[in-house]
């Protein structure tokens, strides 16, 4: 892979060309950190690490930024869509293509907040960190981009900020779950005993909610902005942070699926990151989780929404129907050019 500067010339170039060289820039600047951090000792510099850390941060919600409104011009979105946890990406799928996955249980919140008509002026954005469904993701993509529809799946993890993690999955091969359990959550992959890392790109998704939100403002003001949330214990960081700021309430729907630890876990992190003797936390972990999970989604639940400040509403679900999905792309354009 070339870091440097190329001459790009005139030529349009594909969905997919754009794709590769956006990430190909995010990964770039992730190898330039690394190889700097190594340096640091050998030679000065104006800047330190975490200076260096800084521009990284910057550059990655830079690059996202750029890729959203890229999204958001091109295809005049109405209403969005926000994948967190795209895994393979059949959630998306699901979205565009209701008629191939019957009885899928999200068809009732995407009618009862996008219609049961076109969703033509519905975008999605996901995000997937798992190295190994990156070239799946690009693939559908690519197929539902073809069809007229706004979708962008960005191989990045969902986080309070933006910067680079390590994700953790069970093992090389993805295995016959698709690798849903796969995390950059330390805590999850103790339970989960993930132990083959990457390194991956996080982004601050509070960024990404304003963005769009403010789009959809400025179009008609009634967008909606449905999200779910399938990011293997991550939740416990990125949902507090989106309350504290309150981006919550720019959302109109969100469904989540909870990854509590137990109690053999707690017990596990607790041996392994021990620095006094007889001093432990297990039973207020395991009470603050379950304790945020139920106040949520009770402060948010459909009796308790603020329709006129914050109509947000939040609740416990999870559709895995299709999980392997093996059903055919569309072949054949659905919307209209814009």
């Amino acid at each position: 892979m070339r870091c440097s500067p190329q001459h790009r010339g005139n030529k349009p170039h594909s969905d997919a060309t754009r794709d590769v060289r956006f990430w190909r820039r995010v990964t770039c600047a992730v190898i330039a950190v690394t190889i700097s951090a190594h340096l640091r000792t050998r030679r000065t510099r104006d800047v330190g690490l975490e200076g260096e850390l800084a521009y990284l941060s910057e550059k990655i919600d830079s690059d996202v930024a750029e890729k959203v409104d890229e999204l958001l011009t091109r295809y005049e979105c109405e209403h969005f869509y926000i994948d967190m946890g795209t895994n393979i990406g059949v959630q998306i799928r699901k979205l565009y293509e209701p008629e191939k996955y019957r009885g899928a249980a999200v068809h009732s919140i995407f009618e009862t907040y996008f219609g049961t008509g076109s969703r033509c002026k519905v975008c999605a954005i996901g995000f997937e960190p798992n190295p190994a469904h990156k070239t799946r993701n690009a693939r559908v993509q690519q197929a539902l981009t073809d069809a007229g529809f706004g979708v962008a799946i960005l191989p990045a993890a969902v986080s309070a900020h933006t910067g680079y993690a390590n994700f953790a999955k069970p093992s090389v091969a993805v295995d016959e779950y698709e690798d849903w359990g796969g995390s950059i959550s330390s805590a999850q992959n103790v339970q989960g005993g993930n132990v083959f890392t990457f390194t991956v790109a996080r982004v601050n998704v509070a960024r990404v909610i304003r963005q769009i939100r403010s789009h959809l403002e400025m179009r008609k003001g009634s967008g909606k902005i449905v999200a779910k949330c399938d990011i293997e214990g991550s939740e416990f960081e990125v949902l507090p942070s989106l309350v504290m700021t309150q981006t919550i309430c720019l959302i109109d729907y969100m469904w989540i699926e909870w990854h509590l630890l137990s109690d053999e876990t707690l017990n596990q992190i607790t041996n392994e990151t021990r620095v006094a003797s007889f001093r432990s936390g297990i039973p207020q972990a395991s009470k603050f989780m379950t304790m945020l999970m139920h106040q949520l989604t009770d402060m948010f639940s459909s009796s308790h929404s603020d329709e006129a400040a914050c109509p947000t509403i939040i609740t416990t679900n999870d559709d895995e129907s299709f999980l392997h999905d093996g059903i055919e792309f569309p072949t054949s354009r659905l919307c209209e050019e814009s």
